[in-house]
């Protein structure tokens, strides 16, 4: 009999541990930075002008030319015409002429419609970003700003992914 009662009880509580361990993530703990990412299957992208007159050696279609076929290959469809999230790219490069490096800052964020419930306003919010600063020389900087933007996209898609599980 206590045999019986001992096996009853590993059974209750080996059930108990089954069915309290989730089969799925939850999304409920992630941080919000990609909760903010849930749902999101069109962006636009949008590349900034460049500042002042530190021209880099390739055009704004370059880095826009990165971020589309990371989104491509990720499944995520491109819409310019949308009013929903996009991805912003903002390169700021200063020439130093001096050494023949550029110093630049590099930016990619993701932008979509926001409520503001403190005052019922409708807005559009930064919800992911991630950013970089280096310097580099002039002959290596379209590929070391093609790799950071590429890392940043890839750190954009793993977020991503994460809030949208397929």
């Amino acid at each position: 009999m206590n045999r019986k009662k001992s096996i009853s009880v590993l059974v209750v509580l080996s059930l108990v541990f089954v069915l309290s361990v989730p089969l799925t993530s939850n999304s409920d703990d992630l941080p919000l930075h990609i909760k903010s990412l849930k749902g999101i299957k069109v962006v636009d992208v949008i590349i900034e002008d460049f500042a002042g007159n530190n021209k880099p050696p390739f055009t704004k279609e370059f880095l826009q030319n990165i971020v589309e076929l990371k989104l491509r290959l990720a499944g995520i469809q491109i819409d310019y015409s949308s009013l929903g999230p996009y991805i912003l790219v903002t390169l700021n490069p200063i020439y130093l002429d001096t050494n023949k490096h550029f110093v630049y800052s590099l930016r990619l964020s993701v932008n979509q419609p926001v409520f503001l419930a403190r005052n019922n306003v409708f807005s559009v919010g930064t919800t992911w970003v991630t950013s970089m600063v280096g310097i580099m020389p002039e002959r290596n900087f379209r590929s070391d700003v093609k790799d950071t933007l590429e890392t940043q996209m890839d750190k954009f898609l793993n977020d991503y992914l994460k809030a949208n599980p397929r």
